[in-house]
Parts: structure tokens; C-alpha cells; sequence
């Protein structure tokens, strides 16, 4: 099994369908049914395949500064309703949204892309440490959802997508007991159901899908909006 899966079914646009929906569930559950655990272990599958997409991006964008202002504008606009939905409040600066260890992410493998032009070699695998570095410093230090797991998940879909048995066995590692214990569900703890989202992704096919601007808007737009409305929601019904 290969990323991507030639003969897979599954499109990018499909994955990322795939990956809002699961995240909805999760948020549902967040925002409204915080002991509905089964809800939140759905929501585990949207992550790895949201940093999957990250990778993707970052290998066909045609314009990579443009590609990482629309992330870190939509981190923006997704502050306050991710606010509302976590902690019932429209300030929180405890624990920020997504968007941001997405573009920390995303920044650490242009970065990388750069040191691997300018310094080919051995020398040049050693110094793209310093971005993962810097990465995982900023998310842990800024409290962004996932933190530096989050940027390990992103590193491990960029360098390993060759090698799936590596591949799963670094996200076991990076989402298993120990690590991200959020919660558990009979016993299990719950972040270890992120390795579900590989039933999706070893289905991607490579292919884009349906796409044009009205797509990509829907997708960029789906979280601060789905977020805003969730967290409207908690606070009214609170």
C-alpha cells in the first residue's frame, strides 16, 4: 500500500469531505455532548488526514507564500469561534485553534525546502532539523491544538508518505498511549483511533477531484464557519 494508492477510489477532494465531516462529529461532541465519547473518536480520524493534505499542498501549490497567508488568515477568523467552542468563551489563550500548527507545519517544510536547495547533502538534512525545531517550539509555546504532535504528524506525512509501515508506525507512536491521552473509550486511550484515518488515505488516489474556486472556497470557509455556529450554540444553550 502506497500514498498515493493508484488504483484507490478516494480523490483529494474526497479526503478532505472525509475530513470535515469526521471533524464535525468530533465538534458536535465538543461543543454539545462533551461526554459522548464515541463522538470524539471519530473526530481522531480528521487530523492525520488534514496533515496529510498539508503535504500534498506543499508539493503542488503554485504560489506557496499565497498558500500559507490563506491558512494563516483562516487560523484568524477561526480564533474566536474555536473560543467558543472549547471553553464557552470568546477568549481563551490557553488553547488556540488548528489552523495555526497547520501553518507552523506548512512554514517548516518550505523551509525546509529552501536549506535542501541551498545545502544539498548530509549537511542540509541536518540544518532542516532546525525548522521542525522551531516549529514544534512555537506550537507548544503558542498552546495551539495538537502542539508539537501536531507538527510531528505533518513531519512524518512529508518524509515517510514512501514508506507506509514507517509511516503508521510513527503516527502509533506519536498518537498512542502516553502521548496524547485525552480520554479513553473502554479502556483505550482515545487519540490511538487517529490510525483509522488510514482507511482513507491508503485509498487516495493521487487524483484532485472536483475542484475550482467555489470548492476551495466551501473547504476554507467550512471550519471558522462550522465552528462559529457550534459555539453560538454551546452559548446559548448554556
Amino acid at each position: 500500500m502506497t500514498l498515493p494508492n493508484e488504483s484507490g477510489k478516494l480523490t483529494a477532494t474526497s479526503l478532505r469531505l472525509v475530513a470535515c465531516f469526521t471533524m464535525l462529529i468530533d465538534h458536535i461532541g465538543a461543543a454539545l455532548f462533551p461526554q459522548a465519547t464515541l463522538l470524539r473518536l471519530v473526530g481522531r480520524i480528521a487530523m492525520p488526514i488534514f496533515c496529510f493534505q498539508i503535504t500534498e499542498g506543499a508539493r503542488h501549490t503554485r504560489n506557496r507564500g499565497r498558500y500559507l497567508l490563506r491558512l494563516l488568515l483562516c487560523g484568524v477568523l477561526s480564533e474566536l469561534p474555536f473560543n467558543m467552542v472549547v471553553s464557552g468563551t470568546v477568549f481563551d489563550p490557553q488553547h488556540q485553534n488548528v489552523l495555526w500548527t497547520l501553518s507552523l507545519g506548512l512554514a517548516a517544510i518550505f523551509a525546509c525546502d529552501e536549506i535542501r536547495k541551498k545545502c544539498p547533502g548530509r549537511g542540509g538534512v541536518l540544518l532542516c532539523l532546525l525548522p521542525w525545531l522551531g516549529a514544534c517550539v512555537l506550537a507548544e509555546g503558542l498552546l495551539t491544538d495538537y502542539g508539537c504532535l501536531g507538527i510531528l504528524m505533518i513531519a512524518s506525512f512529508a518524509y515517510l508518505r514512501n514508506h507506509p509501515a514507517l509511516l503508521v508506525a510513527a503516527l502509533a507512536v506519536i498518537a498512542g498511549p502516553g502521548v496524547m491521552i485525552r480520554d479513553g473509550f473502554f479502556g483505550v486511550p482515545l487519540e490511538i483511533f487517529a490510525l483509522l484515518a488510514f482507511f482513507f488515505l491508503f485509498r487516495y488516489n493521487g487524483k484532485r477531484g472536483a475542484g475550482g474556486k467555489a470548492v476551495q472556497v466551501f473547504f476554507y470557509a467550512f471550519y471558522p464557519v462550522h465552528l462559529l455556529i457550534l459555539g453560538l450554540l454551546r452559548l446559548f444553550l448554556a
